[in-house]
């Protein structure tokens, strides 16, 4: 928990009620040219409801527009599961595919995290026209504390650090994929609220 704090976080942009902050963590290997993206947002769900769906591999579409398909490798535990996934195609950049290992959590305090982070195994899923570069995801997780005025609601925090690789690796593909990142926290947030919340969809929020 101890990159969600501090006082680097550079605050970036306000949409939709999601406030975005990012900030540049030089001491991962890999990450030095793009920014740890954090978001935060109260969502109108409860916070179990929004953990049992972040959890759940086969509900990523209903949250997740960037994520094209995923399958599931051989779990390592009852709380943690490897993960293969592939992006679209964005832009100029071809489409990524990354595995990683998902670990889920309750805290003592009730506070709920769903973790991940890049594995390094020897394992690839080929389809026919298939053609990805391996992204590297350095850290991402999201953390579920009750809202403390309406424990229905969820003080919801994202944070994502990762390397896309390939052509995004270079100076002016790194600046083109951190002005992306601060953008897809914000529909990321909203989405999970809509599939995690009450049935006929979140009262508006001020």
């Amino acid at each position: 928990f101890s990159v969600l704090g501090g006082d680097e976080w550079e605050h970036v942009l306000c949409l939709g009620g999601v406030n975005v902050y990012r900030k540049r963590i030089t001491d991962v290997q890999g990450g030095e040219k793009f920014y740890c993206i954090k978001a935060v947002r109260t969502i109108n769900a409860r916070p179990i409801d929004v953990y049992d769906l972040l959890k759940d591999p086969q509900r990523v579409s209903e949250y997740n527009d960037e994520c094209a398909s995923t399958e599931e490798l051989p779990p390592l535990s009852e709380d943690t599961r490897l993960t293969w996934a592939c992006s679209k195609k964005y832009g100029p950049f071809k489409a990524r595919d990354f595995i990683t290992r998902v670990h889920h959590r309750k805290m003592a305090d009730g506070t709920l995290v769903v973790m991940s982070q890049s594995e390094d195994i020897d394992w690839s899923q080929t389809r026919p026209g298939s053609d990805y570069v391996r992204t590297e995801v350095l850290l991402a997780g999201n953390v579920m504390r009750p809202d403390p005025n309406d424990p229905s609601k969820t003080e919801f925090t994202t944070i994502a650090h990762v390397n896309p690789g390939g052509a995004a690796d270079t100076p002016l593909g790194s600046r083109l994929v951190n002005h992306i990142c601060t953008h897809g926290p914000v529909n990321f947030i909203l989405k999970l609220e809509n599939a995690a919340g009450p049935k006929h969809g979140s009262e508006p929020f001020v």
